[in-house]
């Protein structure tokens, strides 16, 4: 049996092809109210999974602001307010784009410090290189162009600019990065940043796991004995500060 069809008497203005804005009346086709149901309900998944869509991207947004990535007051020298600054970390791992951000930085599209993470012991090696570069800043004593590039030049035991930068900041085939943005405290930079790297943002616990002992050895002049030493941090936050007072 033929379904009943209905029979809508609507009538929609439609320009002239002319453009001389003559008015022709359409009425619409008889339409199935199975047609109907069932472009109603394809309307109604596309929306759902839009919103669904939505939902993620803001749970991913404010887990990378309170979860992934951490902020760190900076003040080197504790009488001079001016040297006060922060720095936001979060390290990302089986990144695929990283030919991609090193275009990015070089054409300054990226205002950030992109470190190997398997170069970097712990956090206190970081903040005291961050700690360095922030000084040489407020003195305008900097080595290097950005208080980025500072960072990752303070890494370096040597006063080498272009090894320092090359061995510590990203290059081919780097898999696993610190990222560090100064004055970030509120995470939005962060999450700007995120969007634009094609990897997974990770707990700070996975940081130690990433470090290449054998690679740190060689780039600070390590003993087998310095790796084992609980003050390992501290020999080589000594190098950091110190490459300043050798010439």
């Amino acid at each position: 049996m033929c379904q009943k069809k209905l029979k809508d008497n609507r009538m929609k203005k439609n320009k002239d092809r002319t453009g001389e804005g003559r008015t022709n009346f359409i009425y619409s086709e008889n339409v199935s109210p199975y047609l109907l149901s069932k472009e109603y309900n394809e309307s109604k998944k596309r929306k759902q999974l839009k919103n669904e869509i939505d939902f993620l991207k803001r749970k991913y947004n404010s887990r990378m602001k309170s979860g992934l990535s951490r902020v760190y007051e900076l003040q080197p020298d504790p009488y001079d307010a001016t040297q006060r600054r922060c720095m936001r970390v979060c390290v990302f791992t089986e990144v695929k784009n990283v030919n991609e951000l090193m275009e990015m930085v070089r054409t300054g599209e990226i205002d950030a410090a992109l470190i190997k993470a398997e170069l970097v012991v712990e956090p206190f090696v970081l903040l005291a290189a961050a700690n360095r570069a922030v000084h040489q800043a407020a003195h305008n004593r900097m080595s290097t162009r950005s208080l980025a590039a500072e960072l990752i030049y303070s890494l370096s035991p040597t006063r080498n600019i272009s090894e320092s930068l090359l061995n510590f900041g990203i290059s081919d085939g780097s898999e696993n990065l610190i990222v560090c943005i100064f004055d970030d405290a509120k995470g939005s930079k962060m999450v700007k940043l995120s969007k634009k790297i094609k990897g997974k943002p990770v707990k700070f616990d996975k940081w130690m796991e990433l470090v290449h002992y054998p690679s740190i050895k060689k780039l600070y002049n390590l003993k087998s004995s310095d790796l084992k030493s609980e003050d390992l941090c501290d020999i080589i936050a000594n190098q950091i500060v110190s490459k300043d007072l050798v010439y």
